[in-house]
């Protein structure tokens, strides 16, 4: 995560959980997540992500399989605001 807002992410991505496409494994080098918005505070799994944007919303991306990143579908194959917390206090 920089100072400016954007994250990188590498490594296992079998379950999408860096936030890149689900056609993408692996990956051996930090990649920018394509995300449109500034991040502040990221939270991470085996399996799974969330971030804390700046607009204090939380998106989340990865297995789901006890439904940690949402009520969604099993696997979040690219990132999600989560409508549950629209506005985190912190």
């Amino acid at each position: 995560l920089t100072s400016q807002g954007k994250l990188f992410s590498w490594g296992d991505n079998s379950f999408s959980q860096l936030g890149l496409s689900f056609e993408i494994y692996s990956v051996l080098s930090p990649q920018v997540v394509p995300l449109s918005v500034k991040i502040k505070k990221i939270a991470v799994g085996a399996w799974h992500s969330m971030l804390l944007t700046c607009s204090k919303t939380i998106i989340t991306f990865g297995a789901n399989h006890h439904n940690q990143c949402s009520s969604s579908p099993f696997g979040l194959s690219y990132p999600i605001k989560v409508p549950q917390f629209s506005n985190p206090s912190n």
